[in-house]
């Protein structure tokens, strides 16, 4: 191994080749001849550090010591042996440097080869691999665009927790990221106060027929369609009355309300973006094509949640000035799709569909868990999520993981319905179906009573049960065995206002109940 020699006459730093003992050199610059000697090191050498000390001294090797004449004649000999032995030892060293040189040219081949094949193994594995991740980030991305989602590509489809630490082997590049981020956006909520009202019931008439409504402000407002008129109006709960309207799209389409947000999903391929309380217009952007459902939490800014035709979901980011796929949220976990039939948990944590209100019909409920979607059996009838994290629905009230939370023994598939606050953690209706009367004259109505806790026997404070009010008639099918209405479009519960608001079955009219709950 060569190390530089430092010639102590110029200070000129040459390299010199290492050496079992010491030899003479001449200096490339000064020609001053200098002894120079590889000599072992006292202690062990550091990586990258020279295994040798090297001396350097001026001046040739000594020359051999005379000798007598009668020793001459013996040298000679010895010398003529020396020649015999030095040319067999150069003949052997020849031997020994072919074979090592064909031992270093063996080594030498099998490393390039090996160092090749690993060169192209590592290549190949890392273009697959970016070209796996590229291609389910654009599964991904074409799942946001065109709703056709990918199971495997974004890990849409896995439950439990998603890979969010670094690299553990601390080298090479840190893993792919398949998880996504989900963090619903929170923020003050309006407060709820109870209207002056003269009467114990009121009347609203809406001059048209209302399509599509969603719950904003954490339960203050409700955002409701017209799809003949092409208008969105607000109703505030704390005046009892319709503050807002504005024009948009005629037909039907998807809405959806946040805490100061109304999103909508039009012609099939535009999001629009309207402000809470005033309904002010902020921008459309571009949508995927094939929604079926959207929904977002009524206490956050999103990020809400659409489902396609064939079962995909993705989550949306609600910015200023534009709506983005959350990264990675897009994919196919096994949700059935029903139209218009997606709701969020208030708190924008959960989501829920069904494929109706019957009891043979089963809610799949959609949650996150370590950013990869998560999903639940459809074992319950329960499509209805409320501010205590809950699920109520079909004479039962489930929590996330699809465990029976037990209200008051009704059970499952009583057709005894639960539908929850749309602003209180505490209260809950308690919705039978009936039949009154006979023939002709037969209303299919439903008894309606207001409950606290986890008590479904006894109505709270001092509510009576609500039967044969006409703002409920129509309500039950003609069987008395499912609603003939969707229970959340229609009743709208309001403790903090201390009323119950009831959108009845023609949906040209909206009843105003004072509740005493004291």
């Amino acid at each position: 191994m060569p190390q530089d020699a430092t010639c102590p006459s110029c200070s000129n730093v040459f390299p010199v080749t290492e050496a079992r003992g010491p030899f003479t050199v001449p200096c490339p610059r000064c020609e001053t001849d200098l002894t120079v000697e590889f000599q072992k090191l006292s202690v062990p050498h550091e990586a990258g550090q020279p295994h040798y000390d090297l001396s350097v001294k001026p001046g040739k090797l000594p020359d051999a010591a005379p000798t007598s004449a009668g020793s001459t004649k013996r040298k000679r000999d010895d010398d003529e042996d020396d020649d015999d032995a030095d040319a067999k030892a150069r003949a052997g060293g020849s031997g020994i440097v072919i074979l090592s040189g064909l031992l270093g040219l063996f080594f030498v081949l099998g490393g390039l080869g090996l160092t090749t094949w690993l060169l192209f193994y590592e290549i190949d594995t890392e273009s697959a691999s970016n070209t796996n991740s590229n291609t389910n980030t654009n599964r991904s991305n074409n799942s946001g665009n065109n709703n056709k989602g990918n199971t495997g590509g974004n890990n849409k489809g896995n439950t439990g927790g998603g890979n969010k630490g670094t690299n553990p082997g601390g080298g090479g590049n840190p893993p792919a990221k398949d998880w996504f981020e989900f963090r619903p956006v929170t923020g003050a909520l309006p407060q709820i106060t109870a209207p002056t009202l003269t009467d114990a019931v009121s009347n609203l008439d809406l001059d048209g027929k209302v399509g599509q409504t969603a719950v904003g402000g954490g339960g203050r407002y409700i955002v409701m369609h017209f799809p003949q008129k092409g208008q969105l109006s607000l109703f505030d709960v704390n005046s009892a009355r319709i503050t807002a309207t504005v024009p948009t799209d005629t037909g039907d389409i998807q809405l959806t309300a946040g805490l100061t947000k109304v999103v909508t999903y039009a012609n099939g391929s535009i999001f629009r973006v309207y402000r809470l309380p005033d309904l002010a217009k902020l921008y459309d952007t571009s949508a995927p094509g094939g929604v079926r459902g959207i929904a977002m939490g009524s206490k956050t800014n999103g990020p809400f949640a659409t489902v396609a035709t064939f079962g995909d979901v993705a989550l949306w980011d609600v910015g200023e000035n534009g709506i983005k796929q959350v990264e990675l949220s897009a994919g196919k976990p096994g949700v059935h799709w029903h139209d218009r039939c997606l709701r969020a948990a208030p708190d924008g944590t959960a989501f829920s569909t069904q494929d109706g209100l019957a009891d043979r019909n089963k809610t799949i409920l959609l949650t996150e868990q370590g950013g990869k979607w998560r999903i639940s059996a459809d074992t319950f009838a329960a499509p209805f999520p409320g501010h205590d994290g809950n699920f109520y629905g079909n004479g039962v009230v489930i929590n996330k993981s699809y465990q029976d939370q037990r209200f008051g023994g009704i059970g499952a598939g009583s057709n005894t319905w639960f539908l929850p606050s749309i602003s209180n953690r505490d209260y809950f209706l308690k919705l039978v179906p009936k039949l009154i009367g006979t023939g002709a004259k037969q209303k299919r109505t439903v008894e309606v009573s207001v409950h606290r806790g986890r008590d479904s026997n006894t109505p709270a404070g001092n509510t009576a049960v609500l039967t044969e009010q006409p703002e409920f008639d129509g309500f039950a099918d003609r069987f008395r065995t499912e609603p003939a209405v969707v229970y959340d479009q229609h009743l709208f519960l309001v403790p903090e206002a201390k009323m119950l608001v009831t959108l009845n079955k023609a949906r040209d009219r909206l009843v105003i109940r004072k509740l005493d709950l004291n």
